[in-house]
């Protein structure tokens, strides 16, 4: 079937609305999405609603259970786990693609700084979407729609998980030491050292995660 441009406009703003709900922790997993008070407070009908919904299973956020209604994703360890273990195949490779990249470098790695200083300001354990955002500006950076492609959903399916290793001590001063090599590799043009700095902070992620799932 085939939108218009403006229907298909539509749908992606509602969906972005929802999705920000979701990964801001407004609606947390396991909860039933209250489609008639969005629709009611956007001004919008069931349709466009529906469709979003549709966009949201894709982006592994939502599920839809028939005559039961939308529901915001669970995520079980063993997929949090798998999630990052396909993570730490793709990130690297993006991180060396865009320390390469030619075109607005400056202010790539600009845009890198200022989401390091956020996330620096955040409150413990409410820095899950600016931890996220930093990782999907180097994955635009990269070039590659194909490798975005791959990894937006599971950016998104990476907040639901978030809690599990944000809140175990030390854990935010080992991100934004990670995520200072990081920058500094980007800043620096340096292909190998950004896909080094990528791998360490993943697999440090990694042990976080399966810690928190222990202790959770």
């Amino acid at each position: 079937m085939l939108y218009k441009i403006e229907d298909l406009s539509l749908k992606q703003r509602v969906a972005d609305t929802v999705k920000d709900a979701i990964l801001s922790g407004s609606i947390k997993p396991g909860e039933k999405i209250p489609e008639e008070k969005i629709s009611e407070a956007l001004g919008i009908s069931r349709t466009p609603l529906r469709e979003a919904m549709n966009l949201l299973v894709n982006y592994g956020l939502v599920n839809v259970v028939p005559r039961r209604g939308a529901f915001v994703s669970h995520i079980s360890p063993e997929e949090v786990l798998d999630i990052l273990m396909v993570r730490m195949t793709l990130e690297p490779l993006g991180a060396e693609m865009a320390a390469r990249k030619r075109i607005r470098h400056d202010r790539f790695v600009s845009d890198l700084k200022e989401l390091h200083i956020v996330f620096k300001n955040k409150e413990l354990g409410d820095g899950s979407e600016t931890d996220i955002a930093f990782h999907q500006v180097i994955a635009e950076a990269s070039g590659s729609p194909t490798l975005l492609s791959v990894m937006l959903p599971l950016f998104y399916r990476s907040v639901l998980a978030m809690a599990y290793s944000s809140l175990i001590p030390g854990n935010r001063q080992e991100s934004l030491s990670d995520h200072d090599k990081i920058i500094r590799a980007l800043a620096a043009k340096d292909a190998e050292g950004a896909r080094i700095a990528m791998t360490d902070h993943l697999m440090q992620v990694m042990s976080n995660v399966k810690k928190g799932y222990k202790e959770a």
